[in-house]
């Protein structure tokens, strides 16, 4: 069978956990899957090294990390900018990933303005020839999920991220991994969130149409 891969922006308001949920993905498929991902870089030497240099260096002027990792049959880079200029930057010049992307929202506070405004600006930007990309297939992570233990209210801000997804022109979808996540626990090596991990990466590599498709 084929190798398929994918580029994968992460989406999300700033401080709402972008950058933790990067660096304890790193973790766990460097810890889980290590016959893939044994000489992969993690998150945290990559994000001091943006991929691009700034513009009076003759760079494109804009700060972004990339991961890359390994799961069977699937390989994956994640995208993302360290502030919100840097990723006003890399949509206006093309160069984050469009058709992928993990929606990453606080756990605690649940979605915001914010929240909506970073992802209506890659779902609608146009790219560098003038077209206007169609719509992402969109997975959704929780940050901070140890801060918020009741299962009433975490259904509760589900419908509230999976509304305004919605309102954005994403069709509505039962089967859309969603998942409640700990990067602190799982950065710190708990077996049980790295189970959380993995299966929300599963679950994201089977909703997530194979590229070509």
């Amino acid at each position: 069978m084929p190798i398929y891969h994918r580029d994968v922006a992460l989406v999300g308001a700033q401080g709402h956990g972008r950058t933790s949920l990067a660096a304890a993905i790193s973790r766990v498929v460097r810890d889980r899957r290590p016959d893939l991902n044994a000489g992969m870089t993690t998150f945290d030497q990559l994000h001091d090294a943006p991929t691009h240099a700034p513009r009076e260096q003759g760079g494109m002027g804009f700060a972004m990390s990339r991961l890359d990792y390994s799961l069977p049959m699937q390989t994956y880079s994640l995208f993302d900018c360290p502030t919100y200029d840097d990723y006003l930057t890399a949509l206006d010049q093309d160069a984050l990933p469009r058709t992928w992307a993990i929606l990453v929202v606080n756990g605690a506070t649940g979605p915001t303005d914010a929240t909506s405004d970073a992802f209506r600006l890659l779902a609608r930007t146009k790219t560098a020839d003038g077209s206007t990309p169609a719509t992402p297939h969109v997975a959704i992570a929780f940050t901070h999920a140890d801060q918020l233990a009741d299962e009433g209210k975490r259904e509760t801000l589900s419908r509230q991220a999976a509304a305004r997804l919605m309102q954005l022109g994403v069709t509505f979808n039962a089967d859309r991994p969603t998942a409640w996540l700990s990067p602190a626990k799982a950065l710190d090596g708990d077996m049980e969130e790295a189970d959380r991990f993995l299966g929300f990466l599963k679950a994201a590599d089977e909703f997530f149409p194979r590229p070509g498709r």
